[in-house]
């Protein structure tokens, strides 16, 4: 159910997460598909999230690896998910500011690149939605060549 997986993220969150001191819940993994995963999950019960991001650092061995991060949205999570007391009163701290989503493509410019997509179509609203909730509008005079 839903309910017991937001349980199950809560407690991932506990144990591999952290809260910046601006408020942004972030895990980090040094393995990607876990964090793929998580992304998933998250859409699942609701909760929203940004793209995973990657560093180079150097960890528990003497070679630099990777690490992957994944910010949680804020205004999805409530108080209860915080597990750790300091997570918690940080969210608290920063629950009011804004999460950065609906970005807007304003433009494209042709690349050569061709990928197969699919994409939903809705007559009348010409939009959809790309990766991590960036919003692509079309005007009128604007055409998508798809194969």
């Amino acid at each position: 159910s839903a309910t017991y997986l937001y349980g199950w993220l809560s407690g991932y969150f506990a144990a591999d997460g952290h809260v910046t001191k601006g408020g942004c819940p972030k895990l980090s993994s040094a393995d990607k598909a876990s964090l793929e995963f998580v992304r998933r999950l998250c859409l699942r019960v609701g909760v929203l999230t940004y793209g995973i991001t990657k560093q180079r650092r150097r960890g528990y061995g003497s070679e630099a690896s990777d690490i992957f991060t994944l910010a949680l949205a804020r205004r999805t999570l409530s108080e209860d998910f915080f597990v750790i007391r300091e997570h918690r009163r940080r969210w608290r701290q920063n629950r009011m500011k804004k999460d950065r989503f609906g970005w807007t493509v304003v433009s494209a410019n042709p690349t050569g690149y061709l990928a197969e997509t699919y994409c939903a179509v809705v007559e009348g609203s010409r939009a959809f939605a790309l990766e991590d909730f960036v919003h692509q509008a079309f005007r009128d005079e604007f055409h998508m060549r798809t194969r």
